[in-house]
């Protein structure tokens, strides 16, 4: 059993309590509407702007988990995406200090490990990992992100900073119930009517009052950091469906 465990990453779901100091669930803040509300109000507002509708189809957001612990030659980094998520984008006519993001990504179905992906990283995620592996972290990982219960992960800005082609996201970034302001550095660049930004997001779940993985007394565990990997086409959009 534990070797399977250490092979396949196939982990007991971690407790999952709020972090020190946090609000308890009642005193919780409100979960915050869903991308298109906000794409909606961002249209009420008006102002000289363009909305830009993120095309899922030309977009790719990878999630990246990395192996830790005494053990962790024995365990595997992992790289998930999600297939379904959604959202839209605010671009100022001049400047980008009022730039704005709404995207929420769906945490209950994410896709994980496909050998393409891992060859594509390199060596360090290059090793195979069965059918049976895959199956098994994924269910783990459903449950150590309680996507059951909260089953977004959401992204929320609406002030920028930088100069382009860099642009400094604010974000409020929602994971388990739990909003945490963390920044988002964004590389721009316009293709005709179209915008891309290619960024990277660092996350510490434990920030967010979920456990990292752990077997075996800590022998093989996850890093509590993980990178979401954005590379976004967004595209013109005149209202939010």
């Amino acid at each position: 059993a534990a070797a399977t465990a250490l092979a396949g990453c196939a982990l007991p779901a971690p407790r999952i309590s709020p972090p020190a100091g946090s609000a308890s669930p009642a005193e919780a803040a409100p979960p915050i509407p869903d991308a298109r509300a906000w794409c909606e109000a961002r249209l009420a507002a008006g102002g000289e702007g363009r909305l830009l509708a993120l095309d899922a189809d030309g977009s790719t957001v990878r999630i990246h988990a990395f192996r830790g612990g005494r053990a962790a030659a024995l365990g595997h980094n992992h790289v998930l995406a999600p297939q379904r998520w959604r959202g839209w984008a605010y671009q100022p006519a001049s400047g980008l200090a009022g730039a704005g993001l709404a995207l929420d990504l769906a945490l209950e179905d994410l896709a994980l490990d496909r050998p393409e992906w891992r060859a594509a990283l390199g060596p360090e995620f290059a090793s195979p990992l069965s059918p049976q592996a895959i199956a098994a972290t994924q269910a783990n990982l459903r449950r150590a992100l309680n996507a059951e219960r909260h089953p977004l992960l959401q992204l929320r800005a609406d002030a920028g900073a930088g100069a382009w082609p860099w642009l400094v996201l604010r974000l409020t970034v929602t994971l388990n119930g739990q909003p945490r302001p963390l920044d988002l550095v964004l590389r721009l660049q316009q293709d005709g009517e179209a915008l891309w930004a290619r960024g990277q997001l660092l996350l510490r779940p434990s920030d967010f009052g979920l456990q990292p993985f752990s077997v075996l007394g800590g022998l093989l565990a996850v890093q509590d950091e993980v990178v979401v990997d954005l590379a976004v086409r967004a595209r013109p959009a005149a209202d939010c469906r």
